[in-house]
């Protein structure tokens, strides 16, 4: 398939266009609350030539509907369909693995929330636990 470059530097180059592209958030299409340069104008780009685009990201503090309205309200339109965080991930994880098992999470308190939405039990000692999951966590400390 051919296609227009997304830019004018590209223009002659033999850019290839894929079905699909999966960025990064934090880092590859924003810092902080700034979108990076060239993040809207690519990625709409990709979009209007058909190519989908999913946003992943490994932080599990915000569920997908959060990172889709940061997106949104950075110039980029997206829905929590476009979203798939390590929360959804785990998620596929357990259900093919440990589907039902108890689980004893380390975790910030999304992580336990959605792991009782999805119906495992919550261990409250470390011997009840069939699972063990960790996440990043910042409240989490041991004391010496």
């Amino acid at each position: 398939m051919t296609v227009a470059p997304a830019d004018e530097t590209a223009r002659g180059h033999g850019v290839r266009r894929y079905a699909g592209y999966a960025f990064d958030l934090d880092g590859t299409v924003w810092l902080d609350d700034v979108l990076l340069p060239g993040a809207a104008r690519t990625i709409a780009a990709l979009r209007a030539e058909g190519s989908a685009v999913t946003f992943v990201t490994n932080k599990p503090l915000e569920p997908a509907e959060e990172y889709a309205e940061k997106l949104t309200r950075l110039g980029i339109p997206a829905s929590p369909d476009d979203v798939v965080t390590s929360l959804d991930a785990l998620q596929r994880y357990l259900a093919v693995f440990h589907a039902g098992a108890t689980v004893l999470p380390i975790g910030e308190p999304l992580l336990v929330e959605k792991l009782v939405a999805w119906g495992y039990p919550q261990a409250t000692r470390p011997q009840e636990a069939a699972v063990v999951v960790v996440s990043f966590d910042r409240t989490f400390w041991v004391s010496a």
